[in-house]
């Protein structure tokens, strides 16, 4: 049976909340709920986030009330709740009090601007369930369960795939596990007070940036607005050049010879670069991206951080929105490297630390088997169980492997024994 979230405010929902726990466990679900933490709407927000990526299936609670937003976040945790049961692409059943029951005055907000805006989100992206009572929420969400469990029992009753598109299966864990960065990503997109968003993403050489990336372009933009609706943002790649004093030029130069090869490019072209670039992109958000290795940031190549910054403040904003993204690669393995390594983030952070996600790291077994419950692998993959992902991580006697190691052994054992 499934591993269930319940998400809502505290007080106001806390008999229906109740109803609905009753009615999952008489059906043999386990069930997480508030009631697990402390008698307060100020639950501990890590920990609520963590329960909810490791369950099954989210369901959330909506009736007047926002909730508490929590100490630097300017979202409620009802809503983080929410958002990283969507980041983890997990079973999302909504269900919203009627406008025309009846509601004690003081469990509804006297400024109801978020908790209204949050609901018309709600119903946008999901076909939602109303209630009035909590015996109507409880039939709610017993036939609600009971499509949920249709729909899966359909997906185990298809066959075994046989053929895998190895691109799919790169993408698999950027897709399921890497929640952090996907939030980090997100919130720097919110908060900054520039007009483009900045992101520094460090990792080491085997976690595969740009396959990251590439899984942001397929999938992650559709599940969050990082984009223009309904197109998938661009990904271009420009090389950077060994002195600050040459940046502008070597990257308007690049980027030029991709639209306008027809004339080289000189200063006078800037205003018609950036135009040309916008264009030829229309509809779709672009992220310029490159990389920069620990050895070349070892050679004073870290100054061109603030030159890019000072670059991509020359780019209007425009509608379709931009980007800049710098894959921060480092060696792994000596004791100089791993110092390297720590010597650069350190840096960073003190000095651009509203640039910086979350490192890329390796993947936790715990994270792989989640993929069971991801509908891109019932998509792609058909049903199949955690075994070949059990033997992959006994074999190398390790609860964590990194990225491209793991993608060369899944392709071994998962495709090629199938054929």
């Amino acid at each position: 049976m499934a591993k269930i979230y319940i998400s809502s405010t505290f007080e106001d929902l806390k008999v229906y909340r109740q109803s609905v726990s009753d009615v999952l466990k008489q059906l043999g679900h386990e069930v997480i709920a508030m009631e697990d933490y402390v008698a307060s709407d100020k639950r501990p927000l890590q920990k609520c986030l963590t329960d909810v990526a490791s369950c099954n299936i989210y369901i959330g609670l909506f009736a007047w009330r926002y909730g508490y937003i929590p100490p630097n976040n300017e979202k409620s945790i009802t809503e983080l709740e929410y958002q990283e049961a969507t980041l983890n692409n997990i079973e999302r059943l909504i269900f919203i009090l009627d406008e025309t029951a009846s509601w004690p005055p003081n469990f509804i907000d006297t400024d109801r601007t978020l908790i209204e805006q949050f609901k018309k989100q709600l119903m946008t992206d999901h076909t939602v369930s109303k209630f009035k009572s909590p015996e109507e929420l409880k039939s709610c969400v017993s036939i609600s369960m009971q499509h949920v469990q249709k729909e899966n029992h359909a997906t185990c009753q298809q066959p075994l795939i046989t053929k895998v598109d190895n691109a799919i299966l790169k993408a698999l864990p950027y897709y399921v596990n890497r929640t952090n960065q996907l939030s980090d990503m997100w919130h720097k997109r919110e908060n900054t007070l520039k007009k483009h968003t900045f992101w520094i993403i460090p990792g080491a050489i085997n976690q595969c940036h740009y396959d990251f990336l590439e899984c942001f372009e397929k999938w992650h933009w559709k599940e969050k607005s990082y984009c223009s609706p309904n197109k998938p943002p661009k990904l271009i790649n420009f090389v950077l050049p060994k002195t600050v004093q040459k940046l502008d030029g070597y990257i308007f130069d690049q980027l030029w010879s991709k639209y306008r090869s027809e004339k080289d490019y000189n200063e006078s072209h800037k205003t018609e670069c950036i135009d040309t670039l916008y264009f030829s992109n229309q509809n779709h958000s672009i992220v310029l991206y490159t990389t920069i290795s620990s050895e070349a940031w070892k050679h004073g190549i870290s100054d061109l951080i603030t030159g890019l910054l000072e670059f991509i403040d020359q780019f209007p904003k425009r509608k379709n929105g931009l980007f800049l993204c710098v894959l921060l690669t480092y060696s792994v393995g000596s004791f100089f490297k791993n110092r390297l390594k720590k010597k650069i983030l350190k840096t960073i952070q003190k000095q651009h630390s509203q640039l910086l996600i979350e490192e890329l790291g390796n993947v936790e077994e715990l994270d792989v088997k989640n993929w069971l419950n991801c509908e891109l692998v019932k998509k792609f993959c058909g049903h199949y169980d955690s075994v070949c992902i059990s033997e992959i991580y006994t074999s190398y006697q390790n609860n964590s492997i990194p990225m491209e190691l793991l993608t060369r052994e899944l392709r071994d054992r998962f495709i090629d024994k199938r054929k």
